[in-house]
């Protein structure tokens, strides 16, 4: 979960950690990368992402995180 937030504040998606190389005989390289990815805020949409485990004894965990939204700018007119 610590690496969750960290990708969601360092707004980079970090390569798979165990995985170098992809199988010629499946294209997976839209879904998996082999290296960091920038992942830049979107003004309309807020980045989501979800860890999960499965214990040895049958216990599943499941943690949607979304980012908060940015801060409200209030704009004042001068006149």
């Amino acid at each position: 979960m610590i690496k969750t937030v960290l990708t969601l504040e360092n707004e980079v998606l970090p390569p798979h950690r165990a995985l170098n190389e992809l199988n010629p005989k499946i294209d997976l390289s839209t879904k998996i990368s082999l290296e960091a990815v920038p992942w830049s805020r979107d003004a309309k949409t807020s980045r989501v992402d979800v860890v999960w485990s499965f214990g040895i004894t049958g216990t599943d965990t499941h943690v949607i995180i979304e980012e908060a939204p940015g801060p409200k700018v209030k704009v004042h007119k001068t006149q």
